[in-house]
């Protein structure tokens, strides 16, 4: 990392030295005097106080040495490679440099060598060391300081260098925005080894702008590593791997380390509230950097994330795996997080228990998501397209953005008890399977309208709109329709429920339909369309058969109307029926008069027609009411009346 190309400035400088001890090689008598040049002219080359002198070895000073030519250094690793290929020539041949300004165009170098003490500040680079060199060849550096000013990098400490072997070795401390730390360094036949480790900091943002331009992240794991996942505190505690010097090649895979952060903030989306982690153990190994976190909570509640990953991390093809264990329900938090991957479940829980694994494989470029889980819930209160139901238990997989719903509770109240299996499509938002009824009362006043138990495997279709969603029962010709406000029941052949409702068996109910509405389940409009009834009432000497009937109920009180108002009824302690413009066939052996129902009918224009008698009883106007044993009629017509009790 350290040690790279050819520095062109500080070539440059040895090539002035070279010139100036062969310009005065003839003078070398008098250099042993000392030679001092005040001011020297030359094409592109001027030097200011120049003094040199041989005591064993050269003593060189200047004040100033101008060089006009562009300086070809880019980098500080060009200078600090050129300058330790020179060190084996500065004891033996100088026993002091003092160099004080040494310009190119766009440079400018102070350097000094004295008493082991080698100074050199440049554009790119400052070394403040002391420097020696034994026997064997081999140079020993003590760094005081050595600033990589483009790298923003800094050292303090030993390094070897072995130039016959061409093998570098360093151990010491660095510093690099405010981070500083521990690492050693050893350099092999171009392969550069490093083991660092640091102190604790406080963000991750610089290093990471800073590394941008480096080193190519992609950009949704570098958002991972230090937008979405943040801490308090951060600590480096080793990082092992190699570097090419020629190729760059960084070995990815080979690089190992380990982190921790403390008081970290996991941000799944701008929109949800972040998850809070008390610790975080970060390991890189197999180009692939693991956070382990500890002591999560989201929403002020335990929740456990067994892994979040990040492969290929220094490489093409990466993704983030993120693997959540959790005992919390199901909730509008836990939605929230499924939602900032694009995961929607349309159950949501209130209460109760959970017991949930979620895997979530997101590939960075081109983005994809994998999705794998499993919700197990059970004596639970939620919603399902926003109406309230229990469950004594539900099965739920989600498998990429497909939902499967095995042996899933539903019950409302007393109205029904069901279970669903099947496949809900997040992304079309459907659901096909089939429903299992365990039991479907309609009851008015404790009396029984729809009894359904045990009717099983009846294929059923949801589809979820942002507006309206709509379940069909194919079996039983059944729509229901979910609404904000409002829900609909349609049974388009009422016959489908014959074998489940005595109140369609005794009144001979062969054909029809039923359309209900109902905002709360409590409180129900509806319209029933009846075709071939058998009745006593006549309408211009036609049997009435069909009938077309607008009802509401609460449970409790009943009022419905029908064929335009001939027929009007209410029920609530008794049932009270109004009708009106029609006539009543009287029939021993099928008469209105002797259901055993408590009943007041009430009547305008109504005739009775009596078909034993083949007779007619007209009334403008009549009363009749039978309550238990108990029967009383009155009827007026014109000026005359007729009673009976």
């Amino acid at each position: 990392m350290i040690i790279s190309a050819t520095s062109h400035v500080i070539k440059k400088i040895w090539i002035v030295f070279l010139l100036i001890i062969i310009t005065l090689i003839a003078l070398i008598g008098a250099l042993m005097h000392g030679v001092s040049i005040q001011h020297l002219t030359l094409p592109k080359l001027k030097i200011e106080r120049l003094n040199i002198k041989l005591d064993k070895r050269l003593i060189v000073t200047a004040h100033k040495i101008e060089y006009q030519r562009d300086s070809k250094s880019k980098t500080s690793m060009y200078e600090i490679n050129k300058i330790i290929s020179y060190f084996k020539y500065l004891n033996p041949i100088f026993k002091s440099i003092s160099l004080k300004n040494i310009i190119y165009n766009d440079e400018k170098v102070n350097l000094l060598y004295k008493d082991d003490i080698f100074y050199l500040n440049s554009k790119f680079l400052t070394i403040d060391a002391n420097v020696t060199q034994d026997k064997s060849k081999i140079i020993k550096m003590n760094i005081n300081q050595m600033i990589l000013k483009d790298y923003q990098l800094e050292f303090r400490g030993n390094l070897s260098i072995d130039l016959r072997k061409k093998i570098y070795s360093y151990d010491g401390k660095f510093d690099i925005l405010n981070i500083d730390g521990n690492i050693k360094m050893n350099i092999d036949k171009n392969i550069l080894y490093y083991d660092i480790n640091t102190s604790s900091f406080d963000t991750l943002s610089p290093i990471m702008k800073y590394l941008k331009s480096k080193v190519f992240i992609e950009p949704l794991a570098r958002e991972w590593i230090y937008k979405k996942i943040t801490a308090k505190k951060y600590r480096l505690e080793r990082l092992k791997g190699k570097f090419n010097l020629k190729t760059k090649e960084f070995y990815p895979g080979n690089m190992k380390g380990s982190a921790i952060a403390q008081n970290a903030i996991v941000k799944f989306s701008p929109t949800v509230n972040p998850a809070y982690v008390k610790t975080i153990k970060i390991k890189l190994r197999d180009n692939t950097l693991f956070f382990k976190l500890t002591k999560a909570k989201y929403e002020k509640k335990s929740i456990g994330i067994n892994d979040i990953h990040i492969y290929n991390i220094l490489t093409s093809k990466n993704g983030i795996v993120v693997d959540i264990n959790s005992k919390t329900i199901l909730d509008k938090y836990i939605h929230n997080i499924l939602k900032s991957f694009g995961i929607k479940i349309p159950i949501t829980q209130t209460d109760g228990k959970n017991r949930s694994d979620l895997k979530l494989d997101v590939k960075f470029r081109p983005y994809s998501i994998k999705a794998n889980g499993k919700f197990i819930i059970k004596n639970s209160h939620f919603t399902l397209v926003g109406i309230p139901f229990y469950t004594k238990n539900a099965n739920i997989r989600l498998d990429n953005f497909d939902v499967l719903l095995k042996n899933c509770n539903l019950t409302y109240g007393k109205l029904f008890d069901i279970d669903l299996t099947g496949i809900f499509k997040t992304k079309e938002k459907t659901f096909d399977g089939n429903i299992d009824i365990n039991s479907f009362f309609i009851n008015i006043k404790k009396s029984p309208i729809l009894h359904i138990t045990n009717l099983k495997k009846q294929p059923v279709n949801l589809k979820i709109g942002t507006k309206k969603s709509v379940i069909n029962l194919k079996d039983l010709d059944t729509k229901i329709i979910f609404e904000k406000g409002r829900n609909k029941f349609i049974l388009k052949d009422i016959l489908r429920y014959k074998n489940f409702s005595n109140f369609i068996k005794t009144n001979n109910i062969n054909q029809g339909l039923i359309s209900i509405e109902t905002k709360d389940f409590k409180n129900y409009d509806a319209k029933l369309k009846i075709f071939g009834l058998k009745t006593p009432f006549v309408y211009k000497n036609k049997k009435i058969k069909d009938f077309d009937i607008d009802m509401s109920t609460d449970g409790n009180k009943i009022k419905a109307s029908a064929n335009d108002g001939k027929f009007k009824l209410s029920y609530d302690k008794h049932i009270i029926l109004n009708l009106k413009k029609l006539d009543i066939l009287l029939d021993n052996n099928d008469s209105i008069m002797q259901k055993n129902i408590n009943i007041s009918i009430n009547g305008k224009i109504v005739n009775f027609l009596v078909k034993d008698l083949n007779s007619t009883i007209l009334s403008d106007s009549f009363t009749y009411n039978k309550f238990k044993h108990q029967t009383r009629f009155y009827s007026v017509y014109m000026n005359s009346t007729l009673s009976y009790e």
